[in-house]
Formats: structure tokens, C-alpha cells, sequence
């Protein structure tokens, strides 16, 4: 397989770039030179480490000069993490507020993917339960009403039933039509 280079960016006018082959691979030199750590130390930092150790590798990438050198390499998915490792204190001056944004940001992803889930669902728990317990309230409301209304058509259905010759048995008192007690409130009619 074709070597590829892709400038990731310029970093302190450092060029940062990706080789890929069989899998993406990160030089570390340009990015401590860029951050202005030792690269030595930072590779034998690399090496002792007992993950990053295990994934650091030589890669080809094309240097400042243009030409191809060597170089250690870390694979893309381990260059964040190193570079969360490193301490800003040790940094060039006008590399320190971007490493330690870069740290921060960190920081965040890490709360959030850990921490921050777990406010999530606690969060999202609670509105279940309440909108549950709404919902339940909403229910029993409902049937309440639809009992109510139930009764209150049983009522007009009776008073629509009372004929004129049961109105003039009953002496013409409209408490024939409250026969049974509907739970509403009535207001009595009286004679024009």
C-alpha cells in the first residue's frame, strides 16, 4: 500500500501530520517541537509508558527539509491521550494557553462521557416519573369526568323521557325530574 502524508495543521510553525498506511500514524518529534518539550524525553516517556509502549512504532514522514526520515510514531488514536499527558508547566511560552485549553477540553469530554451520562439519566428519570405521575392524575381526572358525564346523560336522557301526562301527574312539580340524585347542583324553576 501508497504512503500517504495529510497535514493535520500547523502547530508554532510546525507542520503535524498524519502518515498513513496500513493504519494512521502520528510522528511525535514536529508536535514536541511545536509544543517545545524535549522529543528524547518525551519518546522515552512513550516508551516506559505500559499502553503508549506498546503502540510506538517507527514511521516514515517527510521533515522540514523534505526529506523522509524515520520517526517514532504513535498511532492517531493514542496522540490524544499522550498529548493530555503533558505537562503544561514544561511548555513553550506560546504553546502553554493552548495545551492547557486542549487539557481542559479534555477534561470536559471525559466528565461528560463518564460523569455527565449518568446526570443524564438521572435527569431524563425524573421527568419519566413526573410527567408518569401527571399522566396517572390526567387518567384518574378523566375518569372521574367521563363517570360524571355518564351519570349527567342518564339525567337528560330521564328528563327528555318525562312526558306531559307524567309532568301533569306529578301536579306540574318539576321534582319529577330529579328522581335521581346526578351529584349536580340545580337550580329551581319557577312558573312565568
Amino acid at each position: 500500500m501508497e504512503q500517504l502524508e495529510i497535514t493535520l495543521g500547523i502547530v508554532n510553525g510546525s507542520e503535524i501530520k498524519v502518515i498513513q498506511n496500513e493504519e494512521k500514524l502520528v510522528p511525535i518529534k514536529p508536535i514536541c517541537e511545536a509544543l517545545g518539550v524535549a522529543s528524547n524525553k518525551q519518546i522515552g516517556k512513550i516508551k516506559d509508558d505500559p499502553i503508549l509502549g506498546l503502540v510506538e512504532t517507527l514511521g516514515v514522514s517527510t521533515g522540514k527539509d523534505g526529506k523522509s526520515y524515520q520517526m517514532q510514531c504513535l498511532p492517531l488514536k493514542y496522540v490524544f491521550g499522550w498529548l493530555f499527558r503533558i505537562d503544561s508547566r514544561n511548555v513553550k511560552e506560546e504553546a502553554k494557553e493552548t495545551v492547557i485549553a486542549y487539557q481542559m477540553m479534555c477534561y470536559d469530554l471525559l466528565y461528560d462521557y463518564f460523569a455527565g451520562y449518568a446526570d443524564y439519566v438521572e435527569t431524563k428519570q425524573q421527568k419519566i416519573e413526573k410527567y408518569l405521575k401527571m399522566a396517572e392524575a390526567a387518567r384518574m381526572n378523566f375518569r372521574t369526568a367521563k363517570d360524571r358525564l355518564a351519570t349527567i346523560e342518564k339525567g337528560l336522557k330521564e328528563a327528555r323521557g318525562v312526558t306531559f301526562e307524567e309532568y301533569k301527574a306529578a301536579n306540574g312539580q318539576y321534582d319529577i325530574f330529579e328522581s335521581v340524585d346526578y351529584g349536580l347542583e340545580t337550580t329551581e324553576c319557577k312558573d312565568h
